[in-house]
């Protein structure tokens, strides 16, 4: 007679961004491990052991999660189902054991207890398995359509509005705010496609767009203006221009409609007074399905530390070294960086912009579309490289660079037909994005789907001459061995 089996996580997982990490390239392994076997159903919201019985489930939302079990005993289950069974449950314990350690706990059922949790605990965690997947936000600061007079006073929010020794108004945290936070949800008061407004055309938009603003957001907007930073980036006043360097914030991604050319600039209430660093400890980002800028924070950040983020001037590749970075600064906000890095002593300083100078040289290797098709360990060991300048220039937390990088390495094993590192790539890059954007992103959204399944790149196998390789991602590898696999480093 078969032997129930199973185990348990103790304590089970939460909503946090951490665990649901961790769960989402958990699940990732094992579906693609089982990819193939006709035992393994996928639906909508776990995956299902058929033979294992109705215990045999790993739900997608990981904190729903307290048991994957056996129940062959009263049932008159085949020799080869109970092998299948006895197969299942070793693989996916071992997995599950190396991504959550000891907090998986193996039971069978000669035990005086099966397992650590009750069963009408487990079957009500079963049963919400087919209840609605659970897409709860990060917490958001503030509500989505801003509450103007409210988050200039700072109520409730993450942060104040303060003057800034030596800069204008900035945004200081008023509470410890922890990695992957939305600080920020805000509706632009206007949006434009050329930064400079310099065409009639977009100058006489932005007159007509302004008459439309309300009272309130007029003197939101007027209130941007800093007569200590003036830059080029004119906004229409009272018949004339003036020109700020808070009003028109870069903002990245799609753009104001489903079907429209991505902004190049949004005027902000709010995130206009973010200040720039070229460290910086948050990211600004445009959500296309919301319609709205997202702010959050990329890493820790101390209470009564200024919230910062890099414009998109700096922010793709390093920006160069830092006479490069002031430059792009200058010009096109009007303001002289003095920010930590670019304060550094002369030594110090020159030390960084060596790393920056080879970001932006690897950083044209990796885009180099022919030398990823006909050399693509070498762009993989750039890529690799990038990757290391980037955390001995940014510490610990890159930011979203180290998304678009693992998003280069992606590219590259997908269009040779590399399932296996595809997927991997992918999870790193959602993973990042997750913290910098929110799992409300499309970015992030397409992160997951192409995790899910690499082949659904348009430019999936281009360069594979119609070969895949092997689709199952090593597991029994130390973290030095996988590494050096996943980079294509040895064999």
């Amino acid at each position: 007679m078969a032997v129930d089996c199973g185990f348990d996580m103790v304590p089970h997982l939460s909503g946090s961004i951490k665990d649901k990490k961790r769960w989402t390239w958990f699940t990732m392994i094992i579906k693609q491990r089982y990819e193939d076997d006709r035992g393994v159903e996928v639906t909508k919201n776990y995956l299902w052991f058929r033979a294992g019985g109705e215990y045999a489930k790993v739900p997608f939302d990981g904190h729903k999660f307290r048991r994957f079990s056996s129940n062959l005993s009263g049932r008159n289950s085949t020799k080869a189902e109970q092998r299948a069974v006895e197969e299942y449950m070793k693989t996916i314990y071992r997995i599950a054991h190396d991504n959550f350690g000891d907090r998986v706990r193996h039971w069978t059922g000669g035990d005086d207890q099966a397992g650590l949790y009750d069963w009408p605990e487990v079957d009500k965690s079963i049963r919400s398995y087919d209840e609605q997947p659970d897409r709860s936000r990060i917490p958001e600061a503030i509500t989505p359509a801003v509450r103007d007079a409210e988050i200039l006073k700072g109520n409730g929010a993450l942060f104040e509005i303060r003057s800034q020794a030596g800069k204008k108004r900035g945004l200081v945290a008023r509470c410890d705010i922890t990695k992957g936070t939305r600080i920020l949800c805000e509706q632009p008061l206007l949006i434009t496609r050329d930064m400079g407004l310099k065409m009639s055309g977009e100058r006489a938009v932005a007159a007509v767009r302004l008459k439309t603003l309300t009272k309130q957001q007029r003197r939101q907007l007027l209130s941007l203006h800093s007569d200590n930073f003036p830059v080029r980036y004119p906004l229409f006043r009272g018949g004339t221009f003036y020109k700020t360097s808070h009003a028109a914030v870069p903002c990245g991604g799609p753009g104001p409609g489903k079907n429209s050319p991505p902004p190049l600039g949004a005027v902000y209430p709010t995130i206009g007074l973010i200040n720039h660093h070229c460290l910086p400890n948050a990211h600004g980002n445009w959500n296309e399905e919301r319609q709205q800028g997202t702010v959050h924070a990329t890493r820790p950040i101390r209470a009564g530390e200024e919230i910062t983020i890099a414009y998109d001037v700096v922010a793709v590749g390093g920006g160069g070294p830092s006479k490069a970075r002031r430059k792009a600064l200058g010009d096109d906000f009007g303001f002289a960086c003095g920010c930590g890095l670019c304060s550094l002593p002369p030594f110090q300083l020159r030390v960084s912009d060596g790393r920056r100078a080879q970001l932006q040289r690897l950083g044209e290797a990796v885009g180099d579309l022919a030398l990823a098709r006909d050399d693509p360990v070498a762009v993989l060991g750039d890529c690799r490289s990038f990757l290391g300048l980037l955390h001995e220039e940014y510490g610990e937390d890159p930011g979203i660079l180290a998304a678009r990088v693992y998003f280069d390495a992606f590219r590259v094993c997908a269009s040779h037909g590399d399932r296996a590192r595809a997927s991997v790539f992918a999870a790193r890059a959602y993973e990042v994005r997750m913290v910098c954007e929110g799992d409300d992103s499309p970015g992030t959204k397409r992160m997951e789907c192409l995790m899910q399944d690499p082949a659904s790149y348009a430019a999936f196998g281009t360069h594979s001459d119609g070969k895949e390789t092997p689709g199952l991602v090593p597991v029994d590898l130390s973290s030095d061995l996988y590494e050096d696999w996943l980079w294509r480093q040895r064999q």
